[in-house]
């Protein structure tokens, strides 16, 4: 089961999924499903999602790239103070990089950091050294 409201849609604008299944007799079960229960992306999302798919490549080529910038700039020295470990294929800390170098060609999209400091000291870590990521305002919905 794949959410191809993110990384399929990209723009913020679609809801939609896909499933896929091992074998043909799986995929006939599905199909008389969807034939008396519905369940297919109206023509509007069917739309919004081929337009999406153009751009499939480039962005997540991006997403990757822009993730090992990340993940290298918030396991550096000057972090150690509010980052005790970054989980991401990229860091030569993590169990599976080996693996990782001889099995992909890029490294990918997905993180996850674990955090050292308190809340209030995290306020105020100098996020101005960020390395230039470019965000998607359409995807900012801060309430900060």
């Amino acid at each position: 089961m794949h959410s191809a409201t993110k990384y399929f849609g990209g723009h913020s604008d679609l809801l939609a999924g896909v499933l896929v299944v091992r074998t043909a007799a799986e995929r006939d079960e599905l199909l008389v499903e969807r034939t008396y229960m519905g369940n297919v992306c109206g023509n509007l999302e069917t739309w919004l999602l081929l337009r999406s798919l153009r751009t499939l490549e480039l962005r997540v080529l991006r997403q990757c790239e822009t993730a090992t910038r990340l993940a290298a700039w918030l396991d550096s020295p000057a972090n150690r103070r509010y980052v005790a470990r970054v989980w991401h294929l990229s860091r030569p800390s993590h169990p599976d990089h080996e693996l990782a170098i001889r099995q992909m060609s890029l490294f990918p999209a997905m993180m996850s950091i674990e955090v050292r400091a308190a809340i209030s000291t995290m306020a105020r870590w100098d996020l101005q050294l960020m390395p230039a990521v470019t965000m998607c305002v359409a995807m900012c919905r801060c309430s900060w």
